[in-house]
């Protein structure tokens, strides 16, 4: 996936469900040859989106945040990957919040493999936070 493409698919698969949890990018995305970052905030979070273009390596972070600072990316109480968050709120998601979230996603076509990750973890963001959200945890 290339700089252009990273910058159409974020936007695409994540800005309409993350500005329902009120999430907002403050700013333009990070586009360097070694990463491409996407960040969202919120008062008391930030939603780090990272693609390493040279290992094909994917990463999804959730930071609390406290005024201006961040968690401390290693504390794993604090700070967590998509798979922590899998892990934690896997529970209290119903076959009908699925199924309205696959609607969601349903008419996005990637365009290559990599696009379609970016998708795939969109889309498990979303239950996530659709979790998390009526556990008042986001």
């Amino acid at each position: 996936m290339d700089a252009k493409l990273f910058e159409s698919c974020v936007p695409l698969y994540f800005d309409h469900f993350l500005q329902t949890y009120g999430f907002y990018i403050p700013g333009k995305y990070s586009l360097s040859g070694r990463l491409y970052d996407a960040v969202f905030e919120k008062h008391n979070k930030t939603l780090s989106i990272s693609w390493e273009p040279g290992d094909g390596c994917l990463e999804i972070i959730l930071f609390q945040k406290d005024g201006r600072k961040l968690s401390d990316y290693d504390d794993r109480s604090q700070t967590k990957s998509l798979s922590d968050l899998n892990s934690e709120y896997s529970v209290g998601k119903t076959n009908s919040d699925i199924n309205e979230i696959d609607i969601y996603f349903r008419n996005m076509e990637p365009q290559c493999a990599e696009s379609a990750l970016l998708k795939k973890k969109a889309r498990e963001l979303n239950i996530c936070f659709l979790s998390m959200s009526r556990l008042g945890k986001l």
